[in-house]
């Protein structure tokens, strides 16, 4: 008999082969049954967690996600993908500071990913965090069109000079598919203001 914590390896490629063909059918409920049962396991990996998580999302037990997303990142603390999906899960349920600390540790350990900068600018803006939504914002680079919105936005709160921000509105006012966008973003900062002459945009 074996000891307690010691994982049959027979087993686990068996249940792998399962797993690949309960996702690939998208049989939810045998690849919820499988991942719990490799969970079990003292020595269970991070992935394991993680992917029990995205699964329950997918079966619509989403409430069911979030403490196995924390399994995740307790087990393995680099693990970016499960840092960003719990930040999301977290924002759905409006624990909007617990959501931007883990959509800064996802964006720390993956830079590059676009979408966990994103997140990270979009929650920091709605805690009126403007220096960590800026950070954010600037990552994505002067092409995106959001990042430039929240950009013009974080100068409007902070009260950058006028100079500075009518320059920002001038540029994004010559893209025609950001004008509603922009007339939105003059009106919610508190600070914005919208010109009489709206060819002053």
């Amino acid at each position: 008999m074996k000891g307690a914590g010691v994982v049959d390896e027979r087993a686990i490629a068996m249940d792998l082969d399962k797993l690949r063909k309960a996702l690939s059918t998208q049989d939810w409920a045998s690849a919820e049954r499988l991942l719990r049962r490799a969970a079990e396991q003292r020595t269970a990996p991070a992935s394991v967690f993680y992917n029990l998580a995205q699964v329950l999302v997918r079966a619509d037990k989403g409430e069911e996600a979030g403490p196995w997303y924390r399994k995740a990142v307790g087990r393995d603390p680099g693990h970016a993908h499960a840092w960003h999906e719990y930040g999301a899960w977290l924002t759905e349920r409006g624990e909007l500071a617990e959501a931007m600390s883990a959509f800064s540790r996802a964006a720390r350990l993956a830079p590059q990913d676009t979408d966990a900068q994103r997140n990270l600018g979009r929650v920091a803006l709605r805690l009126g965090e403007w220096e960590v939504a800026r950070g954010a914002f600037l990552a994505l680079g002067p092409q995106d069109d959001e990042a430039a919105l929240a950009l013009l936005r974080l100068a409007l709160e902070t009260g950058a000079p006028d100079a500075q921000t009518r320059a920002m509105r001038r540029e994004l006012a010559q893209k025609p598919a950001l004008r509603a966008h922009l007339l939105k973003t003059l009106t919610r900062s508190a600070r914005g203001r919208v010109p009489l002459d709206p060819q002053a945009l």
